[in-house]
C-alpha cells in the first residue's frame, strides 16, 4: 500500500484539485479501443490521460465492472502495466510491457492502469 500511496504522490493528475478543462487532456474509449458511446450497453471503459496533464505520463485507465475478463486494445504508444487489480501483486515496481498490437486481457471486475514510456 505504500508503494501504490508514493506513486499517487507522485503523478500530478492525482493531486489535482481542479479539473480537467483542455478537450484532449482525457480521451475515453470502448474495451476495443474505439470512442466511447456513453448509451453502450457494455459497461466495460477505458480512458487515456495526456502527459501534458499529468506532468509528462500519459496513462490508460481500464475499467471493466463486469462479470466477463475483456480484451482492452491501447491506442499507439508503448505501454507497460503499472497496476493491475486483478494480480498479485497488483502494483508493480517494473511496469510490465504490453506487446504491440495486443490486447490485455483485463480481468472482471477489475481495474488496470498502463503508462507510455515513449
Amino acid at each position: 500500500v505504500r508503494r501504490l500511496i508514493a506513486f499517487r504522490k507522485a503523478q500530478p493528475i492525482y493531486r489535482t484539485e481542479t479539473y480537467l478543462t483542455d478537450e484532449n487532456a482525457i480521451e475515453s474509449f470502448d474495451f476495443a479501443g474505439e470512442p466511447l458511446h456513453w448509451e453502450s450497453e457494455d459497461d466495460a471503459m477505458a480512458c487515456r490521460i495526456d502527459g501534458k496533464a499529468n506532468g509528462g505520463t500519459t496513462k490508460y485507465l481500464m475499467f471493466n465492472p463486469t462479470l466477463l475478463a475483456r480484451e482492452f486494445y491501447l491506442p499507439e504508444g508503448n505501454w507497460r502495466i503499472q497496476l493491475d487489480t486483478a494480480t498479485e501483486p497488483y502494483f508493480f515496481d517494473s511496469p510490465k510491457p504490453i506487446a504491440k498490437d495486443e490486447a490485455y486481457i483485463v480481468g472482471r471486475k477489475t481495474f488496470a492502469m498502463a503508462i507510455d514510456v515513449g
